[in-house]
């Protein structure tokens, strides 16, 4: 899927933006999920995750090529 990090709605909550990932659910989640379902789990915000991924990716071709 490719679109905006800043304009992906939640799942669970429609009318909220991601902000984080949850790295202990391994799930996207808005700053209400956080609050609801995510207290106390380790999380970072979704543009460092994808930044992250996007690196993973540059590494991985450039061992491929």
């Amino acid at each position: 899927m490719h679109g905006n990090l800043e304009s992906i709605p939640c799942p669970k909550h429609p009318t909220k933006i991601i902000d984080y990932f949850c790295k202990t659910c391994s799930a996207s989640v808005c700053s209400k999920c956080i609050y609801d379902d995510h207290n106390g789990h380790t999380l970072m915000p979704v543009e460092e995750m994808s930044n992250g991924l996007k690196q993973n990716v540059i590494d991985l071709r450039k061992m491929i090529d």
